[in-house]
């Protein structure tokens, strides 16, 4: 691939990121519109890992402790997210979803998933098969950078 193809193609994944980001934190046929996409990966991550600790919110984000400390606190005031201190360490605090938490989580995803299976629908299987591969591919080589 030629580095103009490159450019073009880091362009296009920019581009699909930023309006997959903008339809998410825009809350299109959601009922409250006002949390962000990083607001709404946090409470993604706290439903998949089932109870993280601040820390591993930090890093899964991408984000320092205190940048983390800072957004939790903003879900947990709006009571989306509850603290709860670990049985193990009491100094540690663990994440969960609220009752609220949950059903803004579930109706954003639920919007932009039925969106992106529009968008997704218009490729042919073969095309949706090569699509997964190199999404693969893509954050395999990511995984390995970042080791």
């Amino acid at each position: 691939m030629t580095v103009d193809n490159l450019d073009k193609l880091i362009d296009e994944i920019f581009t699909a990121s930023r309006l997959i980001r903008g339809r998410v934190a825009s809350g299109l046929g959601c009922q409250d519109p006002r949390y962000s996409h990083l607001q709404l990966a946090t409470l993604r991550h706290v439903r998949e890992e089932k109870n993280p600790l601040m820390n591993e919110v930090a890093r899964y984000l991408l984000i320092t402790p205190p940048s983390a400390t800072s957004l939790v606190n903003g879900l947990v005031k709006a009571g989306l997210l509850r603290r709860t201190a670990d049985a193990a360490d009491r100094r540690s605090v663990r994440l969960s979803l609220t009752a609220s938490g949950r059903r803004i989580l579930t109706s954003r995803f639920r919007v932009v998933t039925g969106q992106l299976r529009q968008v997704l629908s218009g490729l042919g299987r073969e095309e949706r098969s090569q699509l997964i591969k190199i999404m693969k591919k893509i954050t395999g080589r990511y995984a390995e950078i970042n080791e």
